[in-house]
C-alpha cells in the first residue's frame, strides 16, 4: 500500500485559510521586530506569544512568525472560540523548543565533582534510567554522553536518576546529573537540557492549531483536556519524555501531522469522552512505549502510517473503539520478536479496512470475550511471522458468547505465515488452555472457528 505523502509537513499556509475565520481580527506576533506594547497588526506587532494569547476571542486569528531563535514551549492556549468562529493559532512553520541553556551557576554543585539539578518529566516507561532515543544535555552544541550510573560519570556525560518503584518517596527521583567538559584557559562550556514543559497545551474549545512544529520536553508535545471542537493540522512534535501528542476525554481532529521520536509513544489518548479523528498523519520511531495507545473512547486513523515503532504499533484497550482504514502499520527495521503490530485489549473493538500490516513478529494480537469485537476487512497481511494469535476466554459464571459473533473476517490475504488460537476456559478447577497453531496452508481450519471465511486467501 503506498500512502500520498505530498502534503507533508510545513506545507504553505495558504492551503489552509479554509480553516481560519477570514472576517476576524488577526493579530500578529513576531519576536524580532515586535513590541507587546503595540496594535499587534501586520504593521506593529506584538512580541511574544503570551501577549496574543491575552487578545483571543471568538474569530480571532493569532499569525505567529518564525524566528531564528525558537520560540519557548509551554504555550497554553485556555481560551475558547465557537463552532462558528473558532480561535485559529497559525504557526507559519514556527518552531517551539524546550532546549534551553542552562548556566553551570544554576546546578548543584556535589563533592565528587558532578552536578546536579530536577528534571520533573513524565517519562513513564523508564524503570531505572533515560533509555529515551534522544540526548538530555549537550554541551557546546555537542550531546552529551547517557550513562547508566553515576559512578559512570566521566567528562562530558549526564545521568538521569529514576526510581518509579519509589518515586514519591526518593527525593532524587527525576534528578539529573552532569559531568561537563574540562576546560581550559578559563573558557566556560555552554550547557543546554531541557525543561518539564509540554509543548502546545489547547484548554479551551473550538480551537485550531496548526503549522507548527515543537521539540523538547518532560511532558507532551501537544495536549487537551476535555474540550471540543479542537483541529489541529500540519503540526509535528518530536524528542518529548511523554507522549508527542495526547488527548484527554476531548472531541478532537489531527490532519496531516507528525509525531516522531518522542519517548513516551507517538500518540496516546485517554477517558470515555475522548472522540479522536487522525486524518493523513505518521506516527514513527517512538521509542518506548510505541506508536498509539487508545484507553477507552472512540477513535478514527484514517490515511495513516505507523511504522517504525519499537515496542508495538497500535494498542486498543479498556473498552475503546478504533476504525483504521487505508493505512500501513509497518515494523520497520528493528527486530522483530515480540513485536506486535496491533494489540486489541480485551473487552474493546477493532474495525480493520483496507490496511496493510507488516514487518511483525505477530500483526495482530487479541483476546476474545463477550464485549471484544474485531472486524478486518480488505487488509493484506505480509512479512510477519504470525499474522492472526487469538486467545479465546470464556470466563465462569458469566453468560456464554459464540466467538463467530465477535470477529468477522473477510476479502483478506495473506502471505506465508502462521495463526494461532488460544482457548480458555475457568472451571471450578482453574483454567483449562488449549493452543492450536495453523500454518499458512492450514488457514481454512483456522477461519472455521470463525463462521467460515471463504473470502480470504492465504499463501505459502
Amino acid at each position: 500500500m503506498r500512502l500520498d505523502l505530498s502534503r507533508w509537513i510545513l506545507l504553505l499556509p495558504a492551503l489552509y485559510l479554509s480553516t481560519s475565520s477570514l472576517r476576524g481580527e488577526e493579530i500578529w506576533v513576531d519576536g524580532e521586530r515586535g513590541d507587546d506594547s503595540s496594535l499587534g497588526t501586520w504593521e506593529q506587532p506584538l512580541a511574544t506569544i503570551k501577549a496574543g494569547l491575552e487578545r483571543l476571542q471568538p474569530g480571532v486569528t493569532l499569525h505567529i512568525l518564525p524566528q531564528e531563535k525558537p520560540w519557548p514551549t509551554d504555550i497554553r492556549i485556555t481560551r475558547s472560540g465557537t463552532a462558528e468562529e473558532p480561535i485559529v493559532i497559525d504557526g507559519h512553520g514556527s518552531l517551539a523548543s524546550g532546549r534551553r541553556e542552562v548556566p553551570l551557576e544554576e546546578w548543584t554543585r556535589n563533592e565528587d565533582g558532578s552536578y546536579q539539578r530536577p528534571l520533573p518529566n513524565n517519562a513513564w516507561g523508564m524503570a531505572s534510567h533515560w533509555e529515551g532515543g534522544f540526548p538530555l544535555v549537550w554541551f557546546d552544541g555537542e550531546a552529551g554522553k547517557n550513562v547508566t550510573s553515576r559512578e559512570e560519570l566521566v567528562s562530558g556525560s549526564y545521568f538521569l536518576y529514576k526510581n518509579r518503584a519509589e518515586q514519591r518517596t526518593d527525593p532524587l527521583h527525576n534528578t539529573l546529573f552532569i559531568r561537563p567538559p574540562e576546560v581550559v584557559n578559563g573558557d566556560s562550556v555552554r550547557i543546554e537540557t531541557i525543561t518539564r514543559e509540554g509543548g502546545i497545551f489547547v484548554g479551551g474549545d473550538h480551537v485550531v492549531v496548526k503549522n507548527f512544529v515543537v521539540e523538547y520536553g518532560g511532558r507532551d508535545g501537544y495536549a487537551t483536556h476535555r474540550n471540543t471542537g479542537v483541529v489541529f493540522e500540519n503540526v509535528e512534535a518530536r524528542y518529548f519524555m511523554d507522549q508527542g501528542m495526547s488527548h484527554h476525554g476531548a472531541e478532537v481532529v489531527v490532519r496531516d501531522s507528525w509525531f516522531h521520536h518522542n519517548a513516551g509513544a507517538g500518540i496516546v489518548d485517554v477517558y470515555s469522552e475522548a472522540k479522536v479523528t487522525y486524518e493523513n498523519c505518521r506516527i514513527e520511531f517512538d521509542t518506548w512505549r510505541g506508536g498509539v495507545e487508545f484507553h477507552s473512547g472512540e477513535f478514527q486513523m484514517i490515511g495513516c502510517e505507523i511504522r517504525a515503532n519499537p515496542q508495538k504499533g497500535i494498542t486498543v484497550t479498556k473498552g475503546a473503539t478504533l476504525l483504521l482504514r487505508d493505512s500501513l502499520v509497518e515494523g520497520g527495521g528493528q527486530e522483530k520478536e515480540g513485536l506486535v503490530g496491533i494489540k486489541l485489549g480485551e473487552g474493546s473493538a477493532l474495525r480493520v479496512m483496507n490496511t496493510t500490516i507488516r514487518g511483525f513478529s505477530t500483526a495482530l494480537e487479541t483476546t476474545i470475550n463477550a464485549q471484544t469485537e474485531l472486524t478486518v476487512d480488505s487488509c493484506l497481511f505480509e512479512g510477519n511471522d504470525r499474522h492472526l494469535d487469538f486467545s479465546e476466554m470464556h470466563r465462569k459464571g458469566r453468560a456464554a458468547f459464540s466467538a463467530e459473533d465477535r470477529v468477522t473476517l473477510k476479502k483478506n490475504h495473506f502471505e506465508a505465515a502462521g495463526f494461532r488460537h488460544v482457548l480458555k476456559r475457568e472451571s471450578d478447577t482453574g483454567w483449562r488452555v488449549e493452543t492450536d497453531m495453523f500454518t499458512a496452508t492450514q488457514y481454512d481450519a483456522f477461519s472455521a472457528r470463525w463462521g467460515g471465511d471463504s473470502t480470504s486467501s492465504s499463501e505459502d
